[in-house]
């Protein structure tokens, strides 16, 4: 794939088997294309077309006349003949074998290759499709689509693209399935609900289906996702039991391990191309599935159905679908915004291609994404391009000789080791190496680990002190991406003060990021970051003349250079960032963050439930952050425990006499070692009810703490749950 990435060769149609593309691109262009249709009041034809045994009936020998017209090595086209020519097959049952045959058509299966080379053979499908009709493709799955205000002109155009195909498919000897190649009709005009295109291919008509399945998601006429929606509550309720069958209130696994095995399994189903299809969602729908996901909060953390819609989410860390979907489309956007050759979903993104919004609601995504990318702030900013092909081809993947990576030191040491001790085997390390002619120090900082970046480095020759290098890692930005940019800036300056004149000298740079090195060394063809990219560009040029050994030192225990090159990267954090483009990975980090925090602003303003329900205390939102669901794991908290905390500070616990009262088993709600009738909810039992006075002041070290202070320890609220007798 190195190389037909790299020269263009492959049809930007297709997103099989191919880096930063995938199933949802297609997805997201047709819901989109569907949806401007729509708003310019058109009618939008599409035809699915299946091929039967698509890979088993390739034609070799096309295939190879096809490497040969595309221009690839005479070698490459040769090897494949090889590769291809007199293969086999038996079937075997039992003991008893048939006779070989020889295999005269078709790519193998489970070769690595066979994905390339088919789409190689379907490369020149589209290519003679007319004016006007557009098309997907996603390895042999084919869709063809055309919008126009017309109908009928949408059945001529489609019908000349599927007079195309036959021929195509006549030349190139492929077989399409009649009874799986279905039309449909995108409209919102209620008088052409029942029209039926009028397709034909080879002699027969298209059978028409008001609904078609493409790559996995339901369309439906008029867009609205009904059918989707009511196959994928379907499987997430199937797959909610299993939650069910591994935990209870009192056993079971623990809250971190059902909300993975929530997102895996459950979530999945729902979250599969959600951004393109999910924004346009109307309410009704989006209610099914928040039904769903609330079902399976109140399993993970163990509240009851009358808690407060928003709070088993909060408590167990998940967006609701109603932001969710936001998020999702405005990933999909900053995805599409970058420069990606031949993406075919930015040309109907572009200012020029995009309708005035006539409909009062959307049923596309990328109005919604615009709007969520530019209120995250990522419009004021470069965005830096997708690495497709890495600058270094795979056949010299690996790395030089002379370049060396060393992520341990020469002895092991605890992760809770003291600082001296750590830096003690450091300098042991380092003494162990080459005596260097060049050394450097590097270090990443970001603020919160999210933004401002700054890389910063100190660079020693022949024991002197010669640079300090500061450069800007962007506004948004992870401590991985600095680390890398120091790396990078380091090295181009090494090369710029060596000369050919210079004999072979070691050269050390040493970094306190582990995940930089042990990425670096997976070698020059296998990164995915372009910074990544470039720093292996300057290591195989040193690497040429020079020996550089690359060396993890620990953080922040007292290594002269490294303590140098934190305080220089800190200072860089400080230099303007307008012009550091920001990555793929930071931009979705970024816009994760932003979304919650609308999310959980609205739950603040949400309307309060009436003065006979339980609520939530006035800083519930402050209680509960983000990583609340992995605390339990970390403090060792049992499931009841868990259980028992998520339910007091929801104040939905029968721990409360509120509650008890709420739910019928109490004749009030007062707490009954109070006088006058005082509401006995959690910031009454754990803040300011006299009679456990004493028990908080031996747990808590005072008689009055804030209901913040309490729940910042979890441990001691059990504690002091069970000294009252109350779990």
């Amino acid at each position: 794939m190195y190389l037909l990435e790299q020269r263009q060769l492959l049809n930007p149609n297709q997103a099989g088997f191919r880096k930063h593309r995938s199933t949802e691109d297609q997805i997201l262009r047709l819901v989109q294309a569907t949806a401007d249709g729509l708003e310019e009041r058109k009618r939008t034809l599409l035809v699915t077309v299946d091929f039967s045994t698509a890979y088993d009936k390739a034609w070799r020998t096309g295939l190879l006349w096809k490497m040969s017209r595309l221009g690839l090595p005479r070698c490459y086209v040769a090897w494949f003949r090889a590769f291809l020519r007199d293969r086999q097959a038996c079937v075997r049952i039992n003991n008893t074998r048939s006779k070989f045959r020889v295999l005269r058509d078709g790519t193998p299966q489970g070769a690595v290759t066979s994905p390339a080379l088919f789409n190689l053979f379907i490369n020149d499908i589209t290519d003679d499709f007319p004016p006007g009709v557009s098309a997907s493709l996603y390895a042999d799955d084919l869709a063809i689509w055309c919008s126009d205000r017309d109908v009928s002109a949408a059945e001529t155009k489609v019908q000349r693209a599927l007079d195309s195909l036959e021929e195509w498919a006549r030349r190139w000897k492929m077989v399409v399935s009649l009874e799986k190649t279905t039309s449909t009709i995108f409209t919102l005009d209620p008088a052409e609900a029942r029209r039926e295109a009028a397709l034909h291919f080879q002699g027969q008509p298209v059978k028409f289906s008001p609904t078609t399945t493409f790559l996995g998601i339901t369309l439906d006429r008029s867009l609205t996702f009904t059918g989707h929606v009511k196959t994928i509550k379907a499987k997430m309720l199937q797959r909610n039991n299993v939650l069910r069958a591994i935990s209870g209130t009192t056993w079971g696994c623990s809250p971190s391990d059902l909300r993975s095995t929530y997102l895996a399994f459950s979530r999945a189903c729902a979250d599969y191309a959600a951004g393109a299809w999910m924004p346009g969602l109307s309410e009704s729908g989006l209610r099914e599935l928040e039904t769903v996901q609330r079902q399976a909060c109140r399993t993970i953390t163990g509240c009851v159905r009358s808690t407060p819609v928003d709070a088993p989410a909060r408590e167990a860390d998940l967006l609701p679908f109603s932001a969710r979907r936001r998020q999702l489309a405005a990933v999909a956007m900053e995805r599409h915004s970058r420069d990606l050759p031949g993406d075919p979903v930015q040309r109907i993104l572009l200012p020029e291609n995009r309708p005035r919004q006539r409909l009062r609601y959307d049923r596309g995504w990328a109005r919604t994404g615009q709007e969520i990318s530019k209120d995250a702030g990522l419009d004021d900013f470069p965005r830096e391009p997708f690495l497709v092909v890495a600058s270094t081809p795979p056949w010299e993947s690996p790395p030089p000789p002379t370049v060396f990576f060393h992520t341990g030191l020469v002895r092991p040491l605890p992760q809770n080791a003291p600082a001296e001790q750590r830096r003690t085997a450091a300098e042991e390390t380092l003494a162990g190496l080459p005596n260097p002619d060049v050394q450097a120090f590097t270090d990443g900082s970001a603020t919160a680990g999210t933004e401002r970046g700054g890389a910063g480095a100190v660079v020693y020759r022949s024991g002197r002190e010669v640079k300090r290098i500061r450069a800007p890692a962007g506004r948004f930005t992870s401590s991985y991406t600095a680390e890398l940019i120091a790396l990078r800036e380091t090295l181009k300056y090494i090369e710029s003060i060596l000369t050919d004149q210079d004999p072979a000298l070691n050269i050390q740079l040493c970094t306190d990021s582990l995940s930089s090195l042990m990425r670096l060394r997976e070698g020059p063809a296998n990164q995915t970051e372009r910074v990544a990219d470039q720093v292996w560009l300057s290591l195989r040029r040193l690497g040429r003349r020079h020996r550089v050994d690359l060396q993890w030192v620990p953080g922040h225990a007292g290594v002269a250079g490294n303590e140098i090159a934190d305080a220089v990267a800190r200072e860089a954090a400080e230099l303007l960032q307008d012009g550091t483009p920001i990555t793929f990975a930071a931009a979705k980090s970024l816009l994760k963050r932003h979304v919650s925090r609308e999310w959980v602003e609205s739950t603040r303003h949400s309307r309060p439930a009436p003065a006979t329900r339980p609520h939530l205390s006035h800083d519930y939102h402050d209680v509960v952050g983000p990583g609340r669901v992995r605390l339990a794991d970390r403090l060792g908290l049992s499931r009841r425990e868990g259980t028992a905390l998520a339910r007091l500070r929801t104040g939905h616990s029968p721990a409360l006499q509120a509650y008890r009262h709420f739910i019928g088993a109490e004749e009030d709600d007062g707490c009954p070692t109070c006088d006058g009738g005082v509401r006995e909810d959690a910031e009454h039992l754990l803040t300011s009810c006299p009679a456990t006075a004493r028990v908080r002041h031996d747990v808590f070290g005072r008689e009055d703490p804030t209901l913040r202070e309490v729940f910042a320890d979890p441990c001691r609220v059990i504690e002091f749950l069970r000294r009252l007798g109350r779990l």
